[in-house]
C-alpha cells in the first residue's frame, strides 16, 4: 500500500474531497433524471403501439373501438369539443389542432370540412 506524507497527502485528500463532492452531485442528478427517462421510455412504447395500430387498421378505422379512436386523437394532438345541439352559443362540435395539421389535410383533401385555425 502506498503511504503518502506531508504535502502529497494533503493534495490527495483535497482531490478526493473534490471528487466525492462531484460524485454526490452526479448521484443527485441521476435521481432527478431517472423519472424522466422512465416516462420517456413509456411514451416511446406508447408511440410504437400507436404506429402499429395505424398500420394494422389502415383503411378500417370505422372498426376501431372508441378508446382506440380517442388514443389516436391524443397522439395527433387533436382536441374535439362536442356541444349539445340545443346550445345556441356553440356549434355542435369544434375540432382544434396545430395549424400545420389542418394545412396537410387541406393539401391532401383527406377531409371535406370547413377549417378554422386558431393560433395558440
Amino acid at each position: 500500500m502506498l503511504e503518502l506524507r506531508g504535502y502529497a497527502r494533503h493534495l490527495m485528500a483535497d482531490k478526493l474531497n473534490i471528487l466525492e463532492g462531484e460524485l454526490e452531485e452526479l448521484e443527485k442528478l441521476k435521481i432527478s433524471v431517472a423519472p424522466g427517462a422512465i416516462r420517456e421510455e413509456g411514451l416511446q412504447h406508447e408511440i410504437e403501439a400507436f404506429l402499429q395500430w395505424c398500420e394494422s387498421t389502415s383503411g378500417h378505422y370505422e372498426e376501431s373501438t372508441y378508446e382506440e379512436k380517442r388514443r389516436a386523437l391524443r397522439h395527433l394532438d387533436i382536441k374535439v369539443r362536442i356541444y349539445r345541439y340545443s346550445d345556441p352559443n356553440h356549434p355542435h362540435y369544434v375540432i382544434t389542432a396545430r395549424p400545420e395539421f389542418f394545412e396537410r389535410l387541406k393539401r391532401r383533401e383527406l377531409c371535406k370540412i370547413s377549417i378554422q385555425t386558431r393560433k395558440r
